[in-house]
């Protein structure tokens, strides 16, 4: 995957760039953040004003952004974070962003590296060390964390403080975990989800877990209130980046990009209903225990699918939904009185993303189709839209792509129940 995103991916993007006269700028999430904070600790200037946003596009593609230029992108670069996000900064705005940026580039696989053990120890699994190696290399080499790391971006900040939290608060810091977790609310998309599924689950036994309510909401009153001082009324003038950065990075979750954008709020509502039925169900688990840890993994993969980010949250909730899937559930309708039970939150959730397919291929129309290898099936036929996805190619048409995959997969499995079926002919004739 780093071969591929620097020798073909890269390349790629930099032709594109250049035949269409688009700047690509210096690709660092981190930039806006950085000069924002840094404008506002030693001057005392707004990070959301206009002024800055056109020092930031300045620095950041060379050039302020002209909406007459149908060639320039679309992005803004504004500083859309919660205004305190300036005390994490605060320590490298003495530094030249060069330097700035090779440190925050190792800092960030140091804390994603470290953050994988953090998780295993959080959803208790006591993995040998080779196989934490192996999902560290993984999680290295995966396309969302490495286009995260290329990018800088605070995300994997948050992922790591968020692996922390809950490693502590399985160990029994509730008070640090809570202020962690006040912290990592400098994305807050990523954090409500979470913090309010351990919100109810600490008032459902407060005498124990009270700790937890006063570290998140002592540390973040003091966030919130050290952001007051910085720049009186910054909530509201958060809020306006915050819609705006919407409007102009396109504003759409996962689901509304897979789902087009009707069915995708429908299932975001359904979602949300699902995760707060499963987070009351299970509010008196004990923390560390292997339902709460299926908790979490529910509602961090609710809170990606919904921001679509971050790639590696995504992934460690899939790590922390179990290790026993070897392959799709069973269709509800092929099942039978002797067929294993669907006994894992993995499994549920893998027979939900099956069971439309299922309902397809069961259906008297696919009879021609013969026996169709249901995993494979969803791989050819999901496979190329996933890919063109994370390819981050900005014309790529989802609609034409999914009729070849559709065709493709037809025409080849049609073909081989031909030939299954010619087989079978001749050996009964024989």
């Amino acid at each position: 995957m780093w071969f591929y995103v620097s020798r073909i991916l890269v390349p790629y993007q930099r032709a594109d760039a250049a035949a269409h006269e688009r700047p690509r700028g210096n690709l660092s999430d981190l930039y806006p953040r950085w000069l924002g904070a840094r404008e506002l600790l030693l001057d005392g200037r707004n990070p959301y004003s206009r002024e800055i946003t056109r020092e930031i596009q300045m620095g950041y593609y060379g050039r302020e952004l002209d909406a007459s230029r149908p060639g320039d992108p679309k992005d803004q670069q504004g500083f859309a974070y919660p205004v305190y996000v300036a005390f994490l900064l605060a320590p490298a705005i003495g530094f030249p962003f060069a330097v700035v940026s090779i440190v925050f580039q190792w800092f960030l696989v140091i804390v994603t590296t470290a953050s994988v053990p953090l998780w295993f120890r959080a959803i208790g699994w006591r993995a040998r060390p080779i196989l934490q190696v192996s999902v560290i290399v993984l999680t290295l080499g995966s396309f969302p964390v490495l286009q995260a790391l290329k990018l800088q971006q605070l995300t994997l900040i948050v992922a790591a403080l968020i692996s922390v939290a809950m490693a502590l608060l399985v160990s029994g810091h509730l008070f640090s975990a809570g202020a962690l977790l006040a912290i990592a609310s400098i994305k807050p998309q990523l954090v409500v989800p979470v913090a309010t599924c351990l919100l109810l689950w600490a008032v459902s036994d407060w005498r124990r877990r009270q700790h937890f309510v006063w570290g998140l909401g002592l540390t973040f009153a003091c966030l919130f209130g050290g952001g007051e001082i910085l720049l009186p009324g910054w909530f509201g003038k958060f809020l306006s980046a915050a819609h705006d950065y919407q409007k102009y990075a396109g504003g759409m979750s996962m689901l509304d990009v897979l789902l087009t954008m009707w069915w995708g709020r429908i299932l975001t509502v359904i979602l949300i209903a699902g995760v707060a039925v499963v987070g009351w169900r299970l509010r008196k688990e004990p923390a560390g225990s292997r339902m709460f840890s299926l908790l979490i993994a529910l509602v961090l993969a609710f809170g990606h699918s919904i921001a679509e980010r971050p790639g590696m949250a995504m992934a460690m909730s899939w790590l922390a939904l179990g290790r026993d899937l070897e392959q799709l559930p069973e269709s509800p309708r092929t099942r039978t009185a002797d067929s294993p039970a669907i006994t894992t939150l993995r499994e549920r959730i893998a027979q939900q993303y099956a069971a439309p397919f299922d309902a397809i291929f069961d259906s008297p129309e696919a009879a021609e189709l013969g026996d169709v290898d249901r995993t494979r099936a969803i791989a050819l036929l999901i496979g190329p839209a996933v890919l063109g996805r994370l390819s981050t190619l900005p014309d790529f048409d989802y609609r034409d792509c999914a009729e070849a995959a559709v065709d493709g997969f037809l025409h080849v499995q049609r073909a081989q129940n031909e030939a299954v079926n010619q087989s079978r002919s001749e050996s009964a004739g024989a």
